[in-house]
């Protein structure tokens, strides 16, 4: 289990640098080792993921502060410029992510060589939108921006099984420096899910305040789903986002959803997400409420120890 924690680990790192990942998917590829470049990529998915709210709240407040004048005349075009590079490495990230994610799940050959072209060309413009953020950052956390709410993530799983109740965690933030006014939180679903609330009072939220309300959502039916996260003020809608759902007929097992199917082998980063859902007694989506006990824990570690070969 030690060697198995310190390999996930390795590979998982939530702190890593993102332009480091991409140098070390790259180096991945012209060395032929497609087991690792797969899971630096899976890595490199889950720190976008991490760094979206305050990537998000970062540009909102960016925007804000250009639509309120809030900036002085000789930082305003570095801001736009800023605003526009956090677009083109949106749209290449995007790009790239699905682009490298179809090639290693689809049955013919990967064309390594381009895959390391996009990866160069996504780390470049990432090194090009650090800079910009960081010639920036004390700009934008001088100036005094109207209050301005937001939903800035909503974190929830993709898929749910017919009848388990999951929770999804919609963070809400006032990005500028003055207080809200009172806020209310209101959750909406279709017909194929049932939210456990339809609203939350929020109150005033003061400067740069931030808050995570925990909502659970049950599937009913089967197919895809929506639900819709709003925040008003005085019966007006602020701002709203929308996280969508695949709801399952049938539950599937842990193992079948940790290592992708039921005889599929359990890669690193499945072991590590396997530890994560241990360690804090979990429940697994998609599981019908399961969570992953000692036994199951110790059977994904050695099939992933047996394949990856005697020296792991």
């Amino acid at each position: 289990m030690q060697a198995a924690t310190e390999a996930a680990v390795t590979v998982g790192d939530s702190e890593a640098p993102i332009e480091g990942l991409y140098v070390d998917f790259v180096t991945a590829l012209e060395a032929d080792d497609l087991a690792l470049a797969r899971a630096l990529l899976d890595t490199l998915a889950n720190r976008y993921e991490e760094v979206e709210g305050a990537e998000q709240a970062f540009l909102r407040r960016v925007v804000t502060g250009l639509d309120a004048n809030a900036y002085e005349a000789d930082d305003r075009e570095s801001l736009l410029e800023f605003s526009r590079t956090m677009s083109q490495a949106n749209a290449q990230r995007t790009g790239f992510l699905l682009e490298a994610v179809s090639a290693f799940e689809s049955d013919g050959p990967i064309d390594t060589g381009r895959l390391a072209d996009r990866a160069t060309e996504t780390r470049e413009i990432e090194g090009s939108l650090d800079s910009t953020r960081q010639s920036t950052a004390s700009v934008v956390s001088d100036a005094t921006v109207p209050s301005t709410p937001s939903i800035v993530t909503v974190d929830s799983p993709e898929s749910l099984a017919q009848s388990e109740t999951v929770t999804i965690t919609a963070t809400v933030e006032n990005i500028g420096d003055e207080a809200t006014l009172p806020l209310d939180l209101h959750i909406s679903t279709d017909s194929g899910l049932v939210a456990d609330r339809e609203g939350v009072g929020l109150g005033r939220l003061a400067a740069r305040e931030q808050l995570s309300i925990e909502i659970g959502i049950t599937g009913r039916s089967p197919g895809e789903h929506a639900t819709t996260v709003e925040i008003t003020a005085d019966g007006e809608t602020v701002e709203s986002t929308v996280a969508t759902f695949t709801v399952l007929e049938t539950d599937r097992s842990v193992r079948e959803v940790i290592a992708g199917g039921q005889d599929a082998t359990p890669s690193v980063l499945d072991v590590r997400a396997a530890l994560e859902y241990w360690s804090q007694n979990r429940q697994v989506p998609e599981t019908g409420g399961e969570t992953i006990d000692d036994r199951t824990l110790l059977s994904l570690i050695e099939e992933w120890r047996v394949a990856e070969g005697s020296e792991s």
